[in-house]
């Protein structure tokens, strides 16, 4: 979501109830989870993200999952029961934190066999590696002429009573390593692909293996560079598929862990505080079991140096929530006479001789097309009985005069000894689920 100015922001000292009908918004999302839940341990003030990781090692337990949270608090640990190289998925007891998947990319007609329909396949675990049990070798990932291609899929769990809901990746590492002889294949590439929830690609990179069996890398979904991935990047992503590109290769994942990183969380009745130079809280008004991920909510500048608000997130289904925003203080005006601003009932805001008008806010859904700020018909956040009208909608809008001091903080105005300025005070409510830049 992205709030901005279309000049800058001034103001008199008026408030104005919003009654007018709001814009309808509409938007295809992507990259959203569909598990529903409550959090355990959720703050809505993370300053680290949380993660999953996928332990392969010879310790006790060998293979686990464990969920790491971003405040701090305690760990948790599944063991991980695999298959000791017979086809079958790895199991754990309850609901599983990470999930683990697999599919057979049939053969033909494209060269790229990734190209071809896919149907589901079997996961297996030899040792510390984990691969796909369809083409042999079962305990690798395979790409062979004429037989198909192979991949492994990563997706969040869905043990939402720890990890939470609407959980998203915005990062994965990832330890490869080659499996064959390599006499024929010198090296080999991999390829992370990142999908939505509804199977859309967003992202991929292709990763080198230089060198032949037990040459290992750490494939990387943000192909940092020097790193040995390169490509496009997503900022959420549900789903990350490992795929062999060498035809006749094998690759294996293996430990000691590969990392999963998940977006920030805030959920119902949890409040989280931007950053920058525009101060704005953002509360979910809904119940703790709804939760939406996000990995930023910030202010600052944008490109016309227009002040701008940002909260970038994801979430399934209508999450009801305010967004409550002091934006800086600018030159004195006064608010701008608009039928689709104050009551009109009232009849017209009256011109002050001396101020200018202030410059309506916008917001954006991408970042790119902006709209006039829109007013709710009533003030009420979304919930049983209010009518859904606000998707996103401002429920009211202040102008307050203040004193501007020297090192940019406000009072209100009681002596002439510093600059006269504006300040714009509003809350937006909403339970449109977004995507905004």
């Amino acid at each position: 979501m992205k709030f901005t100015l279309k000049r800058s922001l001034v103001a008199a000292s008026i408030g104005i109830a919003a009654v007018v009908t709001p814009l309808a918004l509409t938007a295809a999302l992507t990259g959203v989870s569909k598990a529903p839940g409550a959090v355990a341990g959720a703050t809505g003030t993370q300053s680290s993200p949380d993660q999953i990781l996928y332990g392969q090692t010879t310790g006790t337990p060998a293979n686990f999952f464990q969920y790491v949270p971003g405040d701090g608090s305690a760990k948790t640990t599944q063991t991980v029961s695999p298959k000791n190289g017979n086809c079958g998925t790895p199991t754990v007891s309850g609901a599983p934190i990470l999930a683990i998947s697999a599919k057979l990319y049939a053969a033909g007609p494209s060269s790229n066999e990734y190209a071809n329909p896919s149907s589901p396949a079997t996961v297996v675990t030899s040792g510390q590696a984990t691969g796909v049990c369809d083409i042999s070798p079962s305990w690798s990932i395979e790409n062979k002429a004429g037989k198909g291609a192979e991949a492994l899929d990563f997706s969040p769990g869905s043990n939402t009573a720890v990890i939470g809901s609407n959980r998203t990746f915005t990062d994965a590492q990832i330890p490869i390593q080659r499996k064959d002889s390599g006499v024929a294949q010198p090296g080999s590439t991999v390829q992370l692909v990142e999908f939505d929830s509804s199977g859309n690609q967003l992202a991929s990179q292709t990763c080198t293996i230089n060198g032949g069996q037990g040459t290992q890398i750490t494939a990387d979904t943000s192909a940092p560079t020097g790193g040995p991935c390169t490509g496009t990047t997503a900022s959420f992503f549900q789903t990350v598929e490992v795929r062999n590109l060498t035809t006749s290769t094998s690759i294996s994942v293996v430990g000691p862990d590969a990392t999963f990183t998940l977006g920030l969380l805030v959920c119902g009745q949890q409040t989280i505080q931007s950053t920058g130079p525009v101060s704005a809280t953002l509360t979910l008004t809904g119940s703790t079991s709804q939760c939406k991920s996000y990995t930023s909510f910030s202010s600052g500048p944008n490109a016309n140096g227009q002040e701008s608000l940002s909260f970038n997130g994801f979430s399934a289904g209508s999450i009801p929530f305010t967004v409550n925003v002091t934006w800086p203080a600018v030159p004195l005006c006064q608010p701008y006479d608009d039928s689709n601003h104050p009551d009109q009932s009232s009849g017209p805001i009256p011109p002050a001789l001396t101020l200018p008008t202030c410059a309506p806010h916008e917001f954006s859904l991408d970042g790119t097309n902006y709209f006039d700020q829109s007013y709710c018909q009533t003030v009420s956040p979304p919930g049983p009985n209010v009518l859904p009208e606000q998707e996103l909608c401002t429920a009211n809008k202040s102008y307050n005069n203040v004193t501007v001091n020297p090192d940019g903080s406000v009072t209100p105005i009681t002596t002439a000894s510093n600059a006269p300025g504006t300040q714009i005070t509003e809350t937006w409510i909403g339970d449109f689920d977004w995507n905004f830049r």
